[in-house]
């Protein structure tokens, strides 16, 4: 049977992954016979077995992918039931979904998550916030105004990390009180 596109784009990436984690692959594909129908041609009992097999000694792998929503065959059940039975060997159904897991399997680390780190408006909403000169840059101060604010705000310095952060509250108090009123002149 023929993998459709999604399990085929599927299965080159995860091959893709499993080359560059340093393991050896072994697929079989189908072949298109005259008459238009698929066939793996495999002897004995090989219907059903796994899509991949992949070694990176002492490690044997046997994997079989599927894309969203795709279905085991009876045969396919049985060989990773069986092979389910060998000791020192894993056997994995992957889908698209068990992208993490797969990755973590075949490298040793689990992906990095992106970090979403809040903006330095969102900041300004928790007053025990720490922001860093950075932050002050994004809030739309120029560097002279960076500077100003943390000679007039009581720094924090947190040991082990070299750049000083003042706390929003701080911040928020000195543009308070650094606020005219409609009465005082300015030079």
């Amino acid at each position: 049977m023929k993998n459709t596109a999604d399990e085929t784009s599927f299965q080159a990436c995860v091959l893709e992954v499993a080359k560059l984690a340093g393991w050896r692959s072994l697929h079989i594909r189908p072949a298109r016979r005259a008459d238009g129908s698929w066939r793996t041609p495999i002897g004995g009992d090989g219907k059903g077995w796994p899509d991949l097999t992949l070694v990176r000694p002492p490690r044997l792998l046997f994997v079989e992918l599927k894309s969203k929503g795709g279905k085991l065959r009876p045969e396919q059940c049985d060989w990773l039931d069986v092979l389910r039975l060998l000791p020192q060997v894993e056997v994995y159904l992957w889908t698209p979904a068990d992208w993490d897991l797969l990755v973590e399997v075949l490298t040793g680390t689990a992906p990095r998550k992106a970090v979403i780190r809040p903006t330095a408006a969102e900041l300004l909403a928790n007053p025990h916030a720490l922001l860093t000169r950075s932050h002050l840059r994004e809030l739309g101060l120029e560097r002279r105004a960076v500077d100003a604010v943390f000679r007039a705000c009581p720094v924090v310095a947190l040991p082990g990390y070299s750049r000083p952060v003042i706390r929003v509250r701080d911040y928020q108090s000195l543009l308070e009180r650094s606020t005219l009123d409609g009465a005082t002149s300015v030079r």
